[in-house]
């Protein structure tokens, strides 16, 4: 057809300057020639994929903006030396190749087989609009591959292996795609893979043994592929660390009283609740795919495994002895686990969560209806779960699904709250032990001490050496009830400390939360202005972005420091002496004690100011032992303004000033609050044990006569100054 039009042309060239009207028609009929070529050509060559501009408009954000190239590959079976050579060159005859698509789905293998290596070959009719245009080539496999343009090397993804034992795998999920630029219209991409990793060691999950490969917009795919990342980061690194974080404060738990088992118990279910983002992390971001292959035949064994641990924290709250039910679940859980990682079982893997959730939401209904204490707590956790399964299906339904909401609904919505309501059921629970504990010690010791007064007035020798014995036996007693004070005196510290980190923490999880949002409208507003080709516009966006980033990472590691301190606190003391920042401590403690009070009485408000002496430095203190005694202090302080707030009128300012100041071989620690003061009679007797002018159920009597030990052990000194009605002011002198 070409040849005919331009003989035509040729042939009217001497009557061309004669006739412009017939030169016209010529120039139309070329211009549709070139324009209209590449169709034609494509339609007569029914093996080309044809690529349009077209094509690479409104793609799926799922798939990184890209346009999967799935027609028309030709494929051979095996290898041959000579093949990079040959089969990859534009002029070699493939029509005795097979067609076939390169994924190799299990249930569709080519007719030729697959026996782990092969050669594929597409021939490419390319677009004018598109030629010598960068374009993205994205390959998406699970083993390795060599991808020629026209007879030479243009990427190689991994090391393709002749065996399983010379294949390096590359998950190519991991880098950025390359840039590939077509300068003709007809072109050949071949591609040399192998699969033996794959072939050999196929989860249940994974049908495909081949590869993807699509092709889009460098600006699309590439922000599509920044979007993904800023989201699932941040969405990984709070179903990692919140669980982790529950965990660790349990697990503490647990070992200062390893009697209550539920800490435990729930400390494990939240652990393997962590493990969930970890497995999605590492499974699409790890680059060794046989790595990445290998965390996917866990998910399903760990689907099966996750409701039982839950099943066994809710049976250790609510049952004293385990139901049978449980080993059902346990043996079931197990065998499909088992079963799960040689075959695919969906069906009996959905049974069994329907079966478990169903179990557990049974658990917390019968704990409600027999009125059991917090027990509704658990239940707005789970009713939060149900609700966000209900808006799941309600999505799917009306198709309206999607991969973001999934997430939030799933985890944000759904997980989260059953974490948090069984965290705080089992602080409830700490709470109430303590004080019937309290209760009990105080009813021991008034019948100890009767006990000790009426021996005492018996007359008789062999009386007297009884009283005798009997006493000794009761100051036995009495110590150990004193060691079991001071460590619910830690407890009730660790529980306070626990109520002020729950409000420090949330606050910069609010700023994580909310900074990404920020950077979320941010990327679309940045995607219009790229729209717009606005780019000192978009460099803005972008520098505003990466502030964003830089404040969620130091609000993050705001969490971290808050967690530290809460594990330095419970930590059991070595007695060893380290340099610790004395004005770091005196800070943490204040914001600490003021909201454990908070968390305490709602309606308690009070001003607190810092004036910290910046010359100090370091110190050589106990920085657990240290900070107890601080968090005493301030903690009395607080509550002895909320006492006098409770009394005097409108006039009233609650305050609390902690100051810190070098001298000349000793550093001053000053606590001051503007209360009730302390009573005259009362003075000399506030750092002896047991002695407390709280009301009773308020207070041990211990915390102040352990800060007089601690400082004093020390070698320092600790006084107090005090006017009734007025102030009190609390001084400690700690040596250099």
């Amino acid at each position: 057809m070409g040849s005919c039009i331009f003989c035509y042309i040729t042939g009217n060239r001497l009557d061309y300057t004669k006739n412009l009207k017939m030169k016209k028609k010529l120039l139309l009929i070329l211009f549709v020639f070139i324009f209209t070529s590449p169709l034609l050509i494509a339609q007569e060559k029914k093996d080309y994929f044809f690529l349009t501009d077209s094509m690479l408009k409104n793609l799926s954000w799922l798939n990184n903006m890209s346009l999967d190239i799935n027609g028309n590959w030709k494929y051979h079976a095996g290898d041959s030396v000579f093949a990079s050579d040959i089969w990859t060159k534009p002029d070699f005859d493939d029509n005795a190749w097979e067609k076939t698509q390169t994924t190799l789905n299990v249930d569709s293998l080519p007719g030729r087989g697959w026996n782990g290596i092969g050669w594929f070959r597409l021939h490419l009719l390319i677009d004018s609009s598109l030629l010598n245009k960068p374009l993205s080539l994205y390959v998406s496999q699970p083993g390795a591959s060599e991808v020629y343009l026209n007879g030479k090397l243009f990427a190689r993804f991994g090391e393709v292996g002749a065996s399983k034992n010379n294949e390096v795998t590359l998950n190519t999920l991991t880098l950025i795609p390359p840039l590939i630029v077509f300068t003709q219209q007809e072109n050949i991409l071949a591609i040399r893979y192998s699969g033996f990793n794959v072939m050999q060691n196929r989860p249940p999950t994974v049908s495909a043994l081949g590869f993807k490969l699509a092709i889009g917009k460098p600006d699309e795919v590439n922000k599509a592929m920044l979007e993904h990342g800023i989201f699932f980061k941040s969405l990984e690194a709070l179903v990692i660390a919140i669980p982790l974080t529950f965990a660790l404060i349990h697990f503490i738990l647990f070992l200062f009283y390893r009697r209550e088992k539920s800490n435990l118990y729930f400390a494990l279910f939240a652990l393997i609740l962590a493990l969930w983002g970890i497995l999605e992390h590492e499974s699409v971001g790890n680059p060794n795919a046989v790595f990445s292959l290998f965390l996917k035949r866990l998910w399903l064994p760990y689907l099966a495994i996750m409701p039982v641990v839950g099943l066994r924290f809710l049976y250790s709250l609510f049952y004293k002895k385990i139901p049978n039910s449980f080993w059902f679940f346990l043996f079931a859980s197990v065998g499909i686990a088992i079963w799960s990682w040689f075959a695919l079982v969906p069906i009996l893997s959905l049974i069994l969560f329907i079966l478990s959730l169903a179990e557990m939401i049974r658990i917390v209904i019968v704990a409600m209806r027999k009125r059991t204490s917090g027990a509704w707590i658990i239940g707005v956790g789970f009713a939060a779960f149900s609700i966000s399964l209900i808006l799941i299906l309600i999505l799917i339904v009306t198709n309206n699904f999607s991969l973001t909401l999934w997430y939030i609904l799933i985890y944000l919505t759904g997980v989260l709250p059953i974490l948090l309501s069984m965290s705080v059921f089992l602080s409830q629970r700490i709470a109430f032990a303590y004080k019937s504990l309290e209760s009990e010690i105080k009813k021991t010791l008034e019948l100890r001490l009767e006990n000790a007064r009426k021996e005492t007035e018996l007359k008789k020798a062999s009386e007297l050496k009884a009283a005798y014995q009997a006493l000794e036996e009761a100051h036995v007693n009495l110590q150990a009830t004193q060691a079991q004070l001071i460590h619910s005196e830690k407890m009730a510290s660790l529980g306070e400390l626990t109520a002020g980190i729950a409000h420090e923490i949330q606050n910069p999880l609010n700023f994580v939360n909310n900074f990404s949002e920020v950077n979320k409208e941010l990327l679309t507003e940045m995607k219009g202005e790229m729209d717009k080709g606005n780019f000192a516009d978009v460099k803005e966006i972008v520098n505003d972005i990466i502030a964003n980033e830089e404040k969620i990472n130091h609000h993050g590691k705001r969490a971290d420091g808050i967690v530290k301190s809460m594990l330095q606190h419970s930590r059991s003391s070595s007695g060893q002496k380290e340099p610790a920042d004395i004005n770091a401590l005196c800070d943490e403690y204040l914001r600490l004690g003021y909201h454990g009070l908070r968390a305490k009485d709602k309606s308690f408000n009070a001003k607190f100011e810092t004036d910290f002496d910046e010359s100090i430095g370091k110190i050589n203190v106990v920085a657990q032992d240290i900070g107890r005694v601080i968090l005493n202090l301030i903690t009395n302080a607080f509550y002895s303004v909320n006492e006098k707030r409770k009394s005097a009128g409108e006039g009233y300012h609650p305050s609390v000033t902690i100051k810190t100041k070098k001298m000349e071989k000793q550093v001053k620690i000053t606590v001051r609050d503007n209360g009730n003061g302390i009573p005259q009679k009362a003075r000399d007797k506030i750092f002896q044990p047991f002695f407390t002018t709280k009301p009773a159920g308020e207070g041990t009597g211990l915390g102040l006569s352990l800060s007089y030990d601690i400082v004093k052990a020390h070698g320092g000194e600790i006084f107090v100054d005090t006017r009734e009605g007025q102030f009190t002011e609390f001084s400690i002198l700690l040596p250099l």
